[in-house]
């Protein structure tokens, strides 16, 4: 027997915003080990080469020949993110305005990763972060362990009257961000730029929660992937007070599938998604990147570091009421080989759903698809027994229906069609109508003589439960879903949900679902605001969906600005109505079974479910790829290329089903952060943005007044592809003499053409 200890060191940075949180860490994996050792030159002596279950190798890569049996692993965790778990809603309802729902109801999140490859970008995270830290000086880094943050917290909670949702992590101490390395330095002139490292991370470790379970002060403790390991109040503390450890210890055992080299690299096993742009190695650039803060310790065995006590403001979204004629028809029997027929559904004709009467129908490129790809709805629920549902739903085949067993050990009881993340079980029952309505549009039957044809009748729909019968959520439970989407096979994940203010723990969840070639698509609100601010919309490698109004033209209300995708139609589309909701919209074809609704919410199914049909005629394709075509073949609207009111223009599902694998060149604006001094006046501007394919060079430039025809160019030529990089900072001096600038990527690709992408930027 003897004691191997291995010690890794790695910083993570984060800005404060809100209740964001600076912390760094360094590592400590201790383990108490018996080696089993295979003779030099060849594997035997019961060594096949792979190690058994309960044992590590020791000499990966290749053929393992010393194994060690493993009997205690510690693991020192970084504390990544103290935050409020932000509200989102279904974007179709103007009246609900409260954050949280459900049973448990969060406060306050504390989310912890391993700090040995936290950082999703391609094991190159550790060596960047270091350099960082080494230029702020920063000697040794804070470290916590799962007992050590267990005590600290439970410290605070006998120290404090307050409710755990005040006072659950008051025992964590609070430190200040060292200053920003000064604009215009070395590297920033050089004009490289990097990635964002806030927004690249998968978290891999277990979250805590502060708030109320049926209105009694709790912490709830999840594992990395979103189940839940226990609610514990404050008289189940007092019964064991060693609970808070034991269960921050279970969750932390069920959290270790998540440490796999896979998933902290962002690296999928099975399909290879484009991978992150990553800093040239000669580029020390992210000192630059506003994000990159450090927050010196108060002292070395500091575990954690509150942010601001500020919570988010909530604007909800108002529901679309534009005007048009009520529309009718039936999808009608026809041979299943000739495909769909369907009348009056003028929204997915729109995009090139059309009858297969016509040649260019995109349903003429594949035939009616056989069961094919899962499509996760992260909604309000599902209406099983609707006449018209989608004929395939998703069922776990590992899980024995209504036995109360795990069986497939994933920390959900009988989760056999899916699971309810506010009551915490598997009621799927759909008291609000929303989630039946976009799987409606996506997926419902054809050819059965009823109602309504779904864009992808192959699809297999997972429906994962999030809000209350009044619409509300929470993005711990967005965050969660995704997870279990991405675990359970989903391709693609659909979110008809939104609100003001960036989750980062939403964004953790969307990094993992890239990782794992997953597509995200994200609808982008209706309230006709700035969509920088607005969550899950914001996230980087979310595909945003906006919505036209019937006569063609962009809606007024569809929320304009960076990272808007593209469009599809959103007035008065038609769908299914849950039996067991309220009827909101118009009931369509005179049939208490459909109704019609606006929304953007709407508009996206019609892009997850074209999304879905890409993927199940090419399944090798990433989500970047599915993204790249959708917005390639998309129609210009507006103006040419992409803008920050029409993105790249409107779904053309026929011209996407058709397209080739490559040869699009993606540009987007995908944000821009407004610095200020301490004097509250302008700084300096970041940009962020995407371009991808086969570019030769790109710059950036502004030009002045919300009509600038003539830029000036402030950065570039670059020669690197960028994925949501940062792009460069422009200074003040840059955008003297107005308040209304465009800022502007200009692309050249190899074959001589150009493409542009805009956006307006508003100082004040």
């Amino acid at each position: 027997m003897f004691y191997a200890r291995w010690i890794g060191a790695m910083v993570y940075l984060l800005a404060v915003v809100g209740w964001g949180v600076h912390f760094s860490a360094r590592t400590v994996l201790a383990e108490e080990t018996t080696e089993i050792s295979c003779p030099e030159g060849g594997l035997s002596g019961g060594c096949p080469g792979t190690c058994a279950e309960g044992q590590r190798c020791l000499n990966a890569p290749g053929p393992c020949h010393r194994c060690m049996d493993v009997k205690r692993v510690e693991i020192t965790w970084i504390i990544i993110i103290i935050e409020t778990p932000l509200g989102r809603v279904v974007l179709d309802n103007p009246d609900t305005r409260q954050n949280g729902a459900g049973d448990f109801e969060p406060v306050s999140l504390m989310v912890l990763a391993n700090a040995d490859g936290s950082v999703g970008d391609l094991g190159k995270s550790k060596a960047r972060l270091e350099s960082i830290a080494d230029s702020f000086k920063a000697g040794l880094l804070s470290q916590g362990t799962s007992k050590e943050i267990a005590v600290k917290i439970k410290e605070g909670l006998d120290k404090t009257d307050r409710p755990y949702s005040i006072g659950c992590f008051d025992a964590f101490d609070q430190a200040d961000a060292l200053k920003l390395p000064p604009a215009g330095s070395a590297d920033e002139a050089a004009g490289a730029f990097g990635s964002d490292v806030e927004k690249d991370v998968i978290h891999n470790g277990p979250v805590l929660a502060c708030g109320r379970q049926d209105g009694v002060n709790a912490l709830a403790i999840f594992d990395a992937g979103g189940s839940l390991v226990q609610t514990i109040t404050k008289e189940l503390l007092l019964q064991n007070p060693d609970v808070i450890e034991e269960s921050l210890a279970q969750a932390e055992q069920r959290s270790r599938k998540y440490f796999s080299p896979e998933v902290q690299q962002g690296i999928t096993p099975a399909i290879q998604p484009h991978p992150i742009v990553s800093l040239p190695a000669d580029a020390q650039v992210e000192v630059n990147d506003p994000l990159y803060h450090y927050v010196k310790p108060k002292k070395k065995k500091l575990l954690g570091i509150l942010g601001s006590s500020t919570k988010a403001q909530i604007t909800i979204g108002s529901s679309l009421r534009m005007g048009g004629g009520v529309l009718g028809g039936v999808s009608t029997e026809t041979d299943r080989s000739q495909g769909p027929d369907i009348k009056d559904q003028w929204g997915i004709k729109r995009v090139g759903f059309s009858p297969p009467s016509d040649p260019s129908s995109a349903w003429n490129v594949m035939g009616v698809p056989e069961k094919n790809v899962v499509v996760a709805v992260i909604d309000s629920g599902f209406d099983f027994a609707h006449p018209d549902a989608p004929a395939f739903s998703w069922t776990n085949a590992k899980e024995v229906p209504d036995n109360g067993i795990d069986d497939d050990a994933n920390g959900y009881v009988d989760d056999v069609r899916g699971w309810n993340f506010v009551d915490e079980n598997n009621d799927l029952k759909d008291l609000k109508g929303h989630g039946t309505f976009v799987a409606g549009i996506l997926a419902a039957r054809t050819n059965n003589g009823l109602g309504i044809a779904g864009i992808n009748p192959g699809a297999v729909i997972l429906p994962l439960k999030v809000t209350d019968p009044q619409g509300r959520a929470n993005s711990l439970n967005i965050a969660r879903a995704i997870h279990y989407a991405v675990d359970q096979g989903a391709r693609v994940i659909n979110i008809s949900l939104g609100g003001r203010g960036f989750s980062r723990l939403e964004q953790h969840a969307v990094n993992y679902a890239f990782a794992h070639g997953v597509c995200v698509v994200v609808a982008s609100g209706n309230t006709g605001d700035y969509l920088g601010d607005v969550g899950p919309a914001s996230a980087r490698r979310v595909l945003t969906v906006g919505a036209i109004n019937y006569d063609g033209q962009r809606s007024t209300v569809s929320s304009w600005g960076p990272n808007n995708g593209l469009l599809a139609p959103g007035e008065l589309i038609a769908s299914l109505q849950s039996g067991d909701a309220p009827m909101e919209g118009k009931i369509y074809l005179d049939d208490k079974k459909y109704h019609l609704q606006s929304g953007t919410s709407f508009s996206t199914p019609m892009v997850a479910g074209t999304a879905s049909l890409l993927l199940a005629k090419n399944p090798q394709w990433t989500a970047s790829q599915i993204e790249d075509i959708l917005m390639g073949t998309a129609t210009d609207m507006d103006q040419e290329n992409w803008d920050d009111k029409t993105g790249a223009g409107l779904l053309n599902a026929s011209k996407a089903l058709r397209a080739a694998e490559s040869g699009y060149l993606t540009l987007k604006l995908t944000e821009m952060r407004i610095n200020k001094d301490k004097k509250k006046k302008l700084a300096s501007v970041d940009v962020y943005g995407t371009v991808r394919g086969d570019v030769d060079y790109f710059t950036l430039g502004v030009g002045k007044g919300a009509r600038a025809r003539k830029f000036k160019t402030v950065a570039g030529p670059f020669k690197t592809q960028a994925d949501h990089n940062w792009i460069a900072r422009i200074n003040e001096k840059e955008l003297k003499g107005s308040n209304t600038w465009i800022i502007q990527l200009n692309a050249l690709d190899r074959s001589g053409q150009s493409k542009t992408a805009e956006s307006v930027l508003l100082l004040k």
